[in-house]
């Protein structure tokens, strides 16, 4: 669990789950299953990301080509 390292497009779609969960609790008459938003909202709000820590490898650069290296090439 890490805050603050959400995307705007996660948090975006997390307040789209949050009124959904509340609007579904809203049409079926339980009131009481709003309070499931509740950590959706909070999670959204602190922009908490979920799951495992992705190891990023470090690229290696590869040596550029001038253009007389390029025309030799062909």
């Amino acid at each position: 669990m890490k805050p603050f390292s959400l995307s705007l497009s996660a948090i975006v779609s997390r307040f789209f789950l949050m009124m959904g969960v509340i609007i579904a609790a809203g049409f079926s008459g339980m009131w009481w299953l709003s309070i499931l938003a509740l950590p959706i909202f909070l999670s959204a709000l602190m922009g908490v990301k979920f799951g495992g820590e992705k190891k990023e490898e470090k690229r290696k650069d590869a040596k550029m080509a001038t253009l007389e290296q390029k025309r030799q090439a062909v």
